[in-house]
């Protein structure tokens, strides 16, 4: 409900808001502290030092309306607590943006994560429709399902460090497909669905890469360094 407030209040007055960047170091857990009233007018957060799953929740709370954060300088530390953050999370990986954290930040447009970010969680990016640049780090190992579902706009690379694709993770990345060519391969052409895989692992030539698919199974793709996987496994 005071997430739903804020919504209105800033559909009523945003177009008399002029834009705002913040910038700020902090301590896992401080960042609500720091910023304080002014999350209704930063639109442009810049965030140094520790955060943990306590920040993440105040950024899905009160700063939905941001067009641009950046993290780079961060570190994301493990954090667990019997109080409920994030919808029904209590256990916070290090290294790791939580599941929903994001999710429907329709002006989001660019984004820096941590550089030692390993995982992305479900769904913590979904709906951000507006979302194009985001910077994935140097050590992203794993981006879980519905990540970035209905991110229409995202037009970024993947990093040689990702592992791990959950189901759903792209779908509906309308922008991400088209610039992807398909690369060739005759025992995988028969199914589209089949070619939108290959497209989430193009920018990963060298690396094991697992797949999960929606009820049917789940691919290993090995890939020979030439964009063409030279090994397939199915399971299930």
């Amino acid at each position: 409900m005071r997430k739903l407030l804020y919504i209105v209040l800033f559909l009523s007055v945003g177009k008399h808001l002029q834009a705002t960047n913040y910038n700020c170091h902090t301590e896992a857990g401080q960042l609500q502290s720091l910023i304080g009233e002014q999350h209704r007018i930063i639109t442009n957060l810049t965030v140094s030092g520790t955060i943990d799953g306590r920040d993440f929740a105040f950024i899905n709370d009160s700063l939905f309306h941001l067009t641009g954060i950046d993290l780079a300088d961060c570190t994301i530390d493990a954090f667990e607590s019997r109080d409920i953050y994030l919808g029904n999370q209590t256990r916070f990986d290090a290294n790791c943006i939580p599941a929903n954290t994001f999710f429907g930040f329709q002006e989001l447009t660019t984004v820096r994560l941590p550089r030692n970010t390993e995982k992305i969680g479900k769904g913590a990016f979904a709906g951000c429709t507006k979302l194009k640049d985001i910077d994935l780090g140097n050590n992203l190992q794993e981006i879980a399902g519905f990540a970035f579902c209905d991110c229409f706009s995202l037009n970024t690379s993947l990093p040689q460090t990702l592992e791990k694709i959950g189901e759903y993770a792209f779908k509906q990345c309308t922008s991400f497909y088209r610039n992807r060519p398909l690369p060739v391969c005759p025992s995988f052409d028969r199914k589209p669905s089949i070619s939108q895989l290959y497209r989430l692992i193009l920018d990963n030539p060298t690396r094991l890469v697992t797949i999960y698919r929606q009820r049917m199974f789940c691919r290993l793709l090995v890939s020979d360094g030439n964009n063409t996987p030279s090994k397939t496994r199915i399971y299930g």
